[in-house]
């Protein structure tokens, strides 16, 4: 069960409420569908972490500052000797992995999540220097979505593809 559990976005209410009253721009109904299909994939992900027979903490949705910056974890496992970051990636279909950089088929850049999790990793062992603690920390991207394939995918980066997700849950 979740210490904290998640709660959906202000943001994505305010959207959904505009979507049923009044014809948004294809920009914001495209925010929108972005907003709600990432709440989706990390719901689903919930359900998965409320399986956990181990004893730790799983705080959901962390939103964090250090030195001013702030920062956001969607999942953190706390267990005795490791803290697990993850960020959880509900793409659908099929994307490349090409110098470093993540595209669609179509060849549209899209976030590199391995970037977003290098800073938000980062960030936090900062947050945790500055508060005297020093844990071993793990950070990994979750593609939770059964539909999404990357080609070209890097071996050596810290991804769980939809696929792997029950040996790492198990481990």
């Amino acid at each position: 069960m979740a210490y904290k559990p998640r709660t959906e976005p202000v943001l994505l209410k305010i959207l959904r409420y505009l979507n049923t009253r009044m014809v948004l721009t294809e920009n914001e109904k495209q925010y929108y569908l972005t907003l709600k299909k990432g709440y989706e994939g990390e719901v689903k992900f919930d359900l998965l972490t409320e399986k956990i027979s181990s004893e730790c903490f799983v705080l959901n949705d962390l939103l964090l500052e250090v030195n001013n910056t702030l920062f956001q974890i969607d999942t953190t496992l706390i267990y005795q000797d490791t803290i697990y970051l993850l960020d959880v990636k509900n793409h659908e279909g099929d994307y490349i992995f090409e110098s470093g950089e993540f595209f669609t088929m179509a060849r549209k850049d899209i976030k590199n999540p391995l970037q977003q999790l290098k800073r938000s990793t980062s960030l936090f062992r900062h947050l945790l220097h500055n508060l005297g603690h020093h844990f071993n920390i793990e950070s990994n991207v979750i593609f939770i979505n059964p539909a999404f394939t990357l080609y070209q995918n890097p071996l050596n980066e810290p991804i769980i593809f939809p696929t792997q997700l029950d040996r790492f849950m198990k481990s």
